[in-house]
């Protein structure tokens, strides 16, 4: 699936940007940490509701999942409308229908958790217990990275 394969590579690539940019020398271990699956409903809401921002709050505040996060929900729709008009054709298209989800990118990433540690020579963990502050920065396909 080519939403797999961007994923892999963008994380990848994002992974060495930090390394590069922190002048890690010889990092030991890197988590990964996929977003709360909540995300995935708003960026999904988004796409419908494309660049209507109040229809999007509107229907957003309606949810009742959503509303003992309701501040956090807002916070991350307002970003998530501007990126999705920059998103990769790959993951358009796997969003507008709603068919990508927290599980699936997990999966994705799993899946390639040895290809990672022969690419950066060390353990790779995803979605480790250990729930960081680090994760609130999550987005759907740009999992929060936490390099020790």
């Amino acid at each position: 699936m080519e939403v797999c394969e961007s994923l892999v590579r963008e994380t990848l690539e994002d992974i060495l940007d930090i390394i590069s940019v922190a002048r890690i020398e010889n990092p030991s271990r890197i988590k990964i940490y996929t977003p709360e699956e909540w995300k995935y409903e708003v960026m999904k809401e988004a796409f419908e509701s494309r660049d209507n921002m109040g229809k999007l709050m509107k229907n957003l505040s309606q949810k009742e999942e959503f509303k003992p996060i309701i501040k956090d929900v807002i916070s991350f729709a307002k970003g998530i409308l501007k990126d999705i008009n920059s998103m990769d054709e790959n993951y358009v298209e796997v969003c507008q229908d709603g068919r990508w989800n927290r599980e699936m990118e997990r999966r994705a990433l799993i899946d390639a958790k040895e290809f990672f540690e022969k690419e950066l020579g060390c353990e790779v963990l995803i979605d480790p217990p250990d729930k960081v502050e680090k994760v609130k920065s999550a987005k759907p396909f740009r999992p929060a990275i936490l390099i020790e």
